[in-house]
């Protein structure tokens, strides 16, 4: 059966901004992805790159624009793999802000489409910092999808402390993990526990260096044994390098959506950080998808 992935984000900005930012190749290369042709008036939308999954190296002619009303809509076939389908952009005013929705129908794998998901959310979350802040956040690289380990990191622009803060205080967790209820014992062998994540998540605390490094065990029914999960923090003149390291898996075990997700997680990390707690959430759904 196929997957529908919906997302939407609210913008401080005018619809007509917007629409405009998702529909200028420069502003898309700057924030997005590092080729794009975009003519609406001769049907044009194709976006190609690393950072795009399928990982095009120019435009390959799988994306074609199907319909765009200025400032309101944007419809895009996506031959994607070997799918067919379909993502579509609305621009909703609400006030003095902008309700901008994400729509993606058609993708078939389960898993594909928990790894696409975490696209939608992650460049969603970009997009505003773009368009908000003139902030161009990390990417995920979609060439280094492989089997085994993950290692994924971003640059945040706050010191140590305050990103340590956003790993260890269970109110701040709960907001980029989302969760309700967070339970978190700060020290070796405490509890490190998600409400509702009972199929998939952390278990207790293996080693915590305040401001440098928190590792803990995860449990997953997927992987079938326990894993470890590390961040690492670095600092350099104010800003932090947090790199997360989830560990343990089986050489040639693929985790996709595992990979892809902990950017997306890192990226929640970095703007709750820079931003601030009061940041509204991108909220986003996977319709007929398995959690996995």
């Amino acid at each position: 059966m196929a997957k529908t992935i919906r997302v939407s984000v609210t913008v401080t900005a005018d619809p007509s901004q917007a629409f405009e930012t998702y529909t200028d190749p420069e502003q898309m290369i700057c924030w997005l992805c590092e080729g794009a042709a975009i003519d609406l008036d001769n049907g044009a939308f194709a976006l190609w790159g690393s950072s795009i999954p399928g990982v095009p190296e120019g435009n390959d002619g799988n994306m074609h624009l199907v319909d765009a009303v200025p400032d309101r809509r944007l419809e895009v076939a996506w031959k994607l793999l070997d799918d067919d389908t379909t993502f579509t952009v609305t621009f909703e005013p609400q006030g003095d802000a902008t309700k901008v929705g994400f729509e993606h129908t058609g993708i078939e794998d389960n898993d594909w489409a928990w790894t696409v998901g975490s696209f939608w959310a992650t460049q969603a979350e970009n997009f505003r910092a773009w368009i908000e802040r003139g902030v161009a956040g990390p990417r995920f690289d979609y060439r280094t999808l492989a089997p085994g380990d993950i290692e994924v990191s971003a640059e945040i622009d706050a010191p140590a402390g305050e990103v340590f803060k956003a790993l260890i205080d269970p109110e701040m967790v709960g907001q980029w993990m989302m969760s309700d209820n967070v339970t978190i014992e700060p020290e070796v062998g405490g509890s490190y526990d998600l409400a509702g994540w009972d199929q998939d998540g952390p278990v207790k605390i293996v080693d915590l260096d305040p401001d440098e490094k928190l590792s803990y065990s995860w449990h997953s029914d997927w992987v079938g044994h326990e894993t470890l999960v590390t961040w690492e923090l670095a600092e350099s003149a104010g800003k932090t390098r947090l790199t997360l390291v989830h560990s343990g898996f089986a050489p040639d075990a693929r985790h996709d959506s595992y990979r892809t997700g902990w950017l997306g997680f890192l990226v929640q990390i970095k703007y709750l950080v820079e931003e601030g707690p009061d940041r509204s959430p991108v909220d986003w759904e996977i319709i007929d998808a398995v959690a996995v």
